[in-house]
């Protein structure tokens, strides 16, 4: 028997009600969030009046078509839990209908800004910092110290402070736009970083294993960074975490979220990475900030599209108990994963659609606004010229013969496992052979083909370049380590200067790491995880394609897809998971949709997919 509540209250149904509903896997969703939902059923409206609102009536003082929450049930079975809406209404009926999962939370058009993460953010505008050589006291920024105390604990914060370099930053911290609002060119500068981290031989204020970030640019390694000799703290911005961002979004929005299984491994230490600066919304005595103020401007929909389409990460509600989890798609193809066996359930012969087979081109994304992915694009070599690409970076020659070999200054191959493209220097040992030095020239453009190719997908990730910057300067040496780097004026909220930045990046932190000198530690933003393991690049053994999308692709973009009748349970439909593989006659399938009449008196249609 179909049953339909609300927040408790009971929806009176007239006998014999019955209902399609359709259930769409996240896995096949592209651009848009389709999601579970049952098409339109009628219900009386006389009982029904006071919890609809009277919607029939033109003057009723409520708002016709509001959301209500919803469960709608089989047997005492909860098949969609979200939320109801009224599509028409007369005197005698209501047409109601549900959605359940995310197209349940109304999360599709929602601008990630629009949540509150965990509200604003309180930190002391002054914290001491022990006492000068005169023995008087020093106050620091409670804002400095804070950025330590989540460097030393960064599984108990929600966001991470590490450098990133932004070359419109300049050294004394000031936007570079004069006072007409021109942008200068930032090549007349030196380079600043936000979040700017010093490496120092003896303690300073709240420094974790041996650094600690800095609110005074004037500095001098040894002797002291210079306390109180500016007021105004540097650029800084917290770049929130990837997963917390999730979390928080469907928190907020009222599902139930499996933490265990949001981002698990190291897709979990990604941030989100950006122009944004932080902005104070405190008051005399407290600095104040939002998370919501240094997020992209995307909405919801088009974040999960992202790590759908690049990370092969998709985000599963249960229709049935609003859980939420992420599902690797590379581990639902996978030759170990679970299978569901329905063969007991089949009710008729498949139908096959043979469409023609698919291919596509991956390309790489570079925003526009980013004044250093015009390099990436200009270094790009002619592809004609290349030498033979070898694997990784160990078997790049490191000798070679002049006669035999014509080595040249200049001559350049792809190392395949980092997608990167090395160029050689020339250095003669004798006159029969010379030494090779190859050094990184640029990130392979060059577009990955599925298939043979097809149409192009440009990748929603967006390259992020990296440039050596200085960590610490010292009487016998200069420490550089690589940091990220964009090029772009920064974005403040509390401005109309700059335009939020629509483009998402994304890196690995790696927490704290060794600068080259093996002994300076530094908070490390990365393109590539700290196990070496993943890259945020499309190309190369470690690259997205090869590590977490080939063997998705593979399957997605088969030509033939089936229509299957299953005589299905109402526990069946209760139980049956999107995300997870079946098996029928010993074939394993993956789940495209599935349509159904409630309550289940005849077979449901399953549209399946062979892996």
């Amino acid at each position: 028997m179909l049953e339909l509540t609300s927040a408790g209250r009971p929806v009176h149904l007239s006998p014999g009600t019955s209902t399609q509903l359709e259930l769409n896997s996240p896995l096949f969703d592209e651009d848009v969030i389709k999601g579970q939902f049952s098409y339109s059923f009628p219900v009386p409206a006389g009982p029904n009046g006071p919890l609809y609102g009277f919607p029939e009536r033109p003057d009723g003082d409520g708002a016709p078509g509001a959301l209500l929450p919803a469960e709608l049930s089989d047997d005492g079975l909860p098949l969609l839990v979200g939320q109801q809406r009224i599509k028409t209404a007369s005197t005698s009926k209501y047409s109601v209908s549900v959605q359940a999962g995310l197209s349940g939370a109304n999360l599709s058009e929602r601008a990630l800004s629009s949540f509150e993460y965990g509200g604003l953010r309180d930190v002391p505008r002054q914290v001491p910092g022990g006492l000068d050589g005169g023995g008087n006291p020093v106050f620091i920024p409670g804002l400095v110290q804070h950025a330590n105390q989540v460097v030393a604990n960064p599984d108990a914060y929600g966001y991470v402070f590490a450098p990133l370099r932004n070359e419109y930053l300049t050294d004394d911290e000031k936007k570079l736009l004069s006072s007409s609002g021109t942008v200068l060119n930032p090549t007349d500068y030196p380079p600043a970083t936000v979040n700017k981290w010093v490496v120092y031989p003896g303690p300073i204020f709240g420094m974790p294993a041996g650094g600690s970030f800095t609110y005074s640019i004037s500095f001098a390694v040894p002797g002291g960074v210079q306390l109180g000799t500016y007021s105004l703290l540097p650029a800084y911005c917290p770049f929130p975490k990837l997963r917390y961002v999730l979390q928080a979004i469907f928190e907020e929005s009222g599902l139930r979220v499996d933490v265990a299984q949001l981002l698990p491994g190291e897709l979990g230490d990604l941030v989100i990475v950006g122009n944004a600066q932080l902005v104070d919304r405190g008051d005399l005595t407290t600095l104040r900030f939002s998370l919501a103020d240094v997020l992209p401007a995307m909405s919801v929909a088009e974040l999960l599209a992202a790590i759908r389409q690049d990370l092969g990460v998709v985000v599963y509600v249960d229709p049935a108990t609003r859980y939420v989890r992420t599902a690797y798609l590379v581990e639902r193809v996978a030759a170990s994963a679970a299978y569901v066996d329905l063969t007991t359930r089949l009710a008729g012969d498949p139908e096959a659609t043979i469409d023609e087979a698919a291919g596509l081109t991956l390309t790489y994304k570079v925003d526009s606004e980013d004044e250093l992915t015009k390099d990436l694009v200009d270094k790009q070599p002619d592809l004609t010229l290349l030498l033979p690409a070898v694997a990784t970076l160990a078997d790049l020659p490191g000798l070679a013969d002049i006669a035999a070999d014509n080595p040249q200054n200049g001559q350049v191959r792809l190392v395949q496992a980092l997608d990167t493209y090395y160029v050689c220097a020339l250095s003669y040992l004798d006159g029969v052979r010379v030494t090779l030095t190859w050094t990184p020239l640029v990130l392979s453009l060059a577009p990955l083909l599925v298939n043979g190719g097809g149409d192009e997908q440009e990748r929603v990730l967006c390259y992020t370049a990296t440039r050596n910057t200085l960590l610490y300067q010292g009487p016998n040496a200069d420490y550089g380590v690589p940091l990220p780097a964009i090029s772009q004026p920064p974005y403040l909220a509390s401005q109309k200067e700059v335009e939020r930045n629509n483009n998402l990046r994304l890196l690995f932190y790696n927490g704290l790491q060794l600068a080259p000198d093996g002994v300076s530690p530094y908070p490390q933003l990365s393109a590539v995880s700290a196990s070496g393991a993943r890259t945020l690049y499309v190309g190369g053994t470690a690259g997205t394609y090869a590590q977490l999308l080939s063997a998705w692709l593979a399957v997605k973009l088969r030509p033939v897809s089936y229509k299957v009748p299953l005589l299905l349970t109402p526990l069946d439909l209760a139980r049956l998971d999107l995300t997870q593989p079946l098996r029928l006659d010993g074939v394993p399938y993956l789940v495209r949709k599935v349509q159904a009449t409630v309550p289940l008196q005849k077979p449901a249609t399953l549209e399946l997919v062979r892996l």
